[in-house]
């Protein structure tokens, strides 16, 4: 199946949220897809190997062919990773610049110029404009094997990660700044 896109990162945010309370599901957070960054460059994923872009142009995970000849597309390098965290479609988190005139309403479910991060989502204020931050794997990972880096601002005040099918800088460091309504995709994340 191809990617759910073409939706807010509001809309996106507030449909994970109630897939499965009881797991609290949610989107990502940057920092989330942080974590998961460095666990697959590291040891214990691809050893400072990157991940193959997936470069289905109908965003169809590890690029719509047999998924256990595709291991070059996931987190582990074989069956058992993540797929598509480089390429296929950008990837929106749950993390905004809260800036005084940051245009916010695509996130409005989540995201608040007076509101502070909450456990779902992780809000930037003060002169973290066009900046990154560091925690959060974008600092420390700036164009990391040579993806794309740019930082969100007021009027991209909304991540998106892991670049698209047509980029030749994506890649699971990639990250850039979205008004928070693309052809953007998203990510559950179910914690016990």
């Amino acid at each position: 199946m191809s990617s759910w896109r073409h939706i807010t990162i509001g809309n996106a945010y507030t449909n994970l949220k109630e897939y499965a309370e009881n797991l609290n599901s949610h989107m990502l957070k940057n920092g989330e897809w942080g974590a998961v960054a460095y666990l697959t460059y590291s040891q214990y994923g691809r050893n400072g190997n990157e991940i193959d872009i997936n470069e289905n142009s109908s965003y169809i995970t590890a690029n719509g062919d047999n998924i256990a000849e595709n291991v070059g597309k996931s987190s582990t390098g074989n069956v058992y990773g993540i797929y598509d965290l480089s390429g296929g479609a950008y990837e929106y988190v749950a993390t905004y610049y809260n800036g005084s005139n940051a245009s916010l309403a695509n996130g409005n479910s989540f995201a608040s110029a007076n509101e502070n991060s909450t456990e779902f989502a992780t809000a930037f204020s003060g002169d973290y404009s066009r900046a990154s931050s560091a925690g959060d794997a974008t600092y420390e990972t700036k164009e990391w094997c040579n993806n794309a880096s740019y930082g969100i601002y007021n009027l991209g005040p909304f991540y998106i990660r892991g670049g698209s099918w047509k980029g030749k800088r994506s890649g699971v460091f990639y990250f850039n700044c979205t008004a928070g309504y693309d052809d953007a995709s998203f990510r559950l994340c179910l914690t016990i």
